[in-house]
């Protein structure tokens, strides 16, 4: 969706193509509820030099009824309509940016696929509220203040995108490309190792400039140097195996949480987050943190909020470390 006139971007395609011959250009579109929208917009795109066509799922839905509206991604029927329409007009590649809005991404995905789409992003924005000024008390910031719902992108995303891209990449065999709060070669190897094929970067290059690109990059291939891989495909999926539901937890591998003496530095954050959000385990002794066997559930707290990874847990039968 942009104001910029249709002919602009006709007339932009063929430049970039030539100064960048090498890469892909998606176009991304999106049409009214019918199908000579949408098709208008793939044949001449597509005439213009674009390689393939994104539709954004996560913009308000245009074949609305009644109640049903929301994200055009919330809407698996819909969604596959929208699909079917540009698979019409087009034989280039289609690639859909699911929703996070939902509450089971698959069913979104496979009507998507099945309509014709070949790839998906996952995701896009979560709906939220920015936020209430507290003067004013009214939403902030906002150009109207009878409105106050808006999307949020942004790191706080990551986890949700991890998730829906985990569980795409598990069931649908479709190529994937991650997006949602990469800021760094860390999240990116986050991605691949969920199943992503590829990475798409927004809000982190809006805030911190297109230089991330050549940062991802470089931190990228040293990771992959470090680890004896040649590229981001030999990590793609890696840990999808020890992803699973809660069904198929081991409920009865028992975990207790073990301090480190040389790495305490007596700091007692441990102490305050098992004290008021745990199981009162965790006392100081002779200024290092002490962890009573008897009351400690396992639940790892303690080791996430510990500063100078102090402490780490372990098997309670074997003594093993567990994995982080």
């Amino acid at each position: 969706m942009s104001d910029h006139p249709l002919d602009e971007w006709l007339a932009g395609i063929p430049k970039i193509r030539a100064a960048f011959p090498t890469r892909l250009l998606l176009a991304s579109i999106f049409g009214d509820g019918k199908a000579e929208s949408w098709q208008m917009l793939a044949e001449r795109l597509g005439s213009a030099g674009a390689c393939g066509f994104e539709i954004n799922a996560c913009l308000p839905n245009p074949l609305s009824r009644e109640g049903v509206g929301g994200d055009l991604g919330q809407d698996p029927d819909a969604l596959a309509q929208v699909v079917a329409w540009v698979r019409e007009a087009t034989a280039l590649p289609i690639v859909v940016r699911l929703s996070p809005n939902v509450t089971d991404i698959l069913p979104i995905a496979k009507s998507a696929m099945d309509a014709g789409a070949e790839a998906f992003i996952a995701t896009g924005s979560l709906l939220a509220a920015g936020g209430i000024d507290p003067d004013e008390l009214a939403p902030s910031p906002t150009f109207d203040r009878s409105r106050l719902l808006g999307r949020y992108r942004g790191p706080g995303l990551k986890p949700v995108a991890l998730r829906w891209t985990a569980a795409i990449a598990k069931a649908l065999p479709v190529p994937l490309i991650g997006s949602g709060g990469i800021v760094g070669w860390e999240d990116a190897v986050e991605f691949f190792a969920v199943g992503a094929s590829a990475v798409s970067v927004g809000s982190g290059a809006a805030w911190n400039g297109i230089g991330l690109i050549d940062d991802l990059e470089t931190g990228l291939l040293g990771y992959l140097r470090e680890h004896g891989y040649r590229s981001p495909s030999e990590i793609r999926g890696r840990a999808l195996p020890r992803i699973v539901g809660f069904d198929e937890l081991d409920l009865d591998h028992k975990l207790i949480a073990v301090v480190d003496k040389e790495l305490c530095n007596g700091c007692e954050v441990c102490v305050r987050a098992c004290g008021d959000g745990g199981f009162q385990a965790i006392t100081m002794s002779e200024g290092l943190a002490f962890i009573d066997a008897s009351k400690c559930d396992g639940c790892g707290l303690c080791a996430c909020v510990c500063p100078t990874n102090a402490i780490r847990m372990r098997d309670r039968q074997s003594g093993q470390q567990a994995p982080s």
